[in-house]
Formats: structure tokens, sequence, C-alpha cells
């Protein structure tokens, strides 16, 4: 007997857009985790329960990122990193300190932030109203 309603098994870490449908989280913001993360186990990592300061301060760049270049909120951004949206708030909350204190920061969510103004702050700005 055949199945009339087959289970779709969908790869999370395949690509940003797969994480995405499976997180219910923004592309924009998938995308960003898959910049930081670079290959399968970087994400996965990133996603993870890992309390490392290297994992925890990309998680802030992202948290940052995402919320001042993106307009994501809190949840939408916990969903993509799989933290809770209070976790977020003290992610970006730190980020937002590291940004005045660790130049190391400042040059990683830079860079991170380059990425998002070369494909998705024009969108952005045009859903705003801005441009």
């Amino acid at each position: 007997m055949t199945d009339l309603f087959p289970a779709q098994v969908i790869d999370r870490y395949a690509s940003p857009q797969s994480l995405a449908v499976v997180t219910a989280a923004p592309v924009e913001v998938s995308k960003l985790v898959f910049e930081m993360g670079g290959c399968r186990e970087g994400v996965e990592l990133l996603r993870s329960n890992a309390r490392d300061m290297i994992v925890c301060e990309q998680r802030h760049a992202i948290s940052w990122v995402a919320r001042n270049f993106i307009g994501a909120t809190f949840e939408q951004i916990g969903r993509a990193l799989n933290l809770d949206h209070s976790v977020i708030v003290r992610s970006y909350a730190r980020a937002r300190l590291l940004r005045k204190m660790d130049p190391d920061f400042v040059d990683m969510s830079d860079r991170l932030s380059a990425t998002v103004r070369r494909g998705t702050v024009q969108r952005t700005a045009a859903r705003r109203g801005k441009a």
C-alpha cells in the first residue's frame, strides 16, 4: 500500500532556503547564519547549544546585523539560530557593547553586514518605504 501523504524530508542544512522553510525564519536571516557558519558543520555549531566564546560572538554578530540591516525581529532571529527570543535580546545587547569595545568584533560584524548590503538591504529599504 502506498502512502497517500508521503513525508517530505527537508535537509535544513542544505541551503539557507531550506533552513528558512524548516524554521519559519526569514531567508535573509538564514543567509546570515550560512555566511557566518561557512559550511554545514559551522551552521550546525551556530544552531547548537555550544557556549564557546567564538561561537557566541558569531551569534552576537548575526543578531546585530539581522536586527539593524534586515529589520528582523528577535523571534525570527531566534528561530534561525535555534534559540529563544530572550536569548537573542541579550545577544543583541552584548553585540552593541562589543561594538564599542572590541575592534575584532567590529570587523567581524562589519564584514557580515557588507554581505547584506551587497544583496538584501535595497529590498529591506524599499519595503520600509525609504528607497
